[in-house]
């Protein structure tokens, strides 16, 4: 069995799209594959990366394939969960700075996920020698977010959609790159749709960071975190940027 991106038989173009002319992946189509100006840009490069497009655009799509699984990670802060937030979570606060919560003191940690921010305050009991911990998973909420200082809430709101948009275009750039593999599949109309997804989601993906890094993650740092009026403790945190740079495991 030959695997799709190796069947140079395959021309790559889907069955319906052979119906019109008007079809982005159709060879005949008068403005992706017959336009002059189309078949100038699809001649672009060296001829030997022409040779060898097997090989540099199968490493296009393994790396491809690495950003997209990190771009879900990511997204996956997108559910009101504590354990997907706590795995993925795009900002942190914790009132320690090595690698595990102490375990004669009392400590609080803060993840930051896209629609809600997980809190837990432990107080270490003496006579027990344990931690009692209180938590509270809380939904962004514009009109009540007390504990929040500037625009964090709003950019994280308005940060998820970015972050899922990001991911869409990077299927189709998979795709594309596995078409390119083949000689007979390659058209103009590939390269071009190859440079619009992947520009689009390299955009999306750099907005989206800066956005957060900007509007969150510095007023985070800058201004303190009230705590929720049910803990009434009082820590000061070390803030890190996601799960990369936390101090936990």
């Amino acid at each position: 069995m030959v695997l799709p991106c190796f069947d140079e038989e395959d021309d790559g173009v889907p069955p319906i799209c052979l119906k019109s002319v008007l079809c982005p992946f159709n060879r005949s189509n008068p403005y992706l594959a017959q336009n002059k100006y189309v078949l100038m840009f699809g001649n672009i490069g060296w001829p030997y990366f022409d040779k060898n497009r097997r090989k540099y655009q199968g490493i296009a799509f393994v790396w491809t394939l690495v950003g997209f699984l990190f771009t879900i990670w990511g997204c996956l802060a997108v559910f009101n969960n504590v354990d997907l937030i706590r795995i993925s979570y795009w900002g942190g606060g914790f009132s320690y700075e090595t690698m595990r919560p102490p375990v004669d003191k009392d400590y609080a940690e803060i993840w930051i996920g896209l629609r809600a921010y997980y809190y837990t305050s432990c107080k270490f009991d003496n006579v027990t020698t344990t931690h009692d911990c209180e938590t509270i998973l809380e939904p962004w909420d514009l009109d009540d977010t007390p504990h929040w200082a500037g625009e964090c809430p709003a950019a994280c709101m308005e940060t998820w959609f970015g972050a899922v948009t990001s991911c869409v275009p990077m299927i189709f750039a998979m795709i594309g790159a596995m078409n390119r593999m083949r000689f007979s599949a390659d058209a103009p109309q590939q390269k071009i749709l190859g440079c619009i997804t992947d520009s689009f989601g390299a955009a999306s993906l750099a907005f989206t960071l800066t956005a957060f890094r900007d509007r969150c993650f510095t007023v985070m740092e800058r201004e303190p975190f009230q705590e929720p009026g049910f803990v009434g403790n009082t820590y000061s945190f070390y803030w890190y940027r996601g799960a990369g740079e936390s101090p936990t495991p």
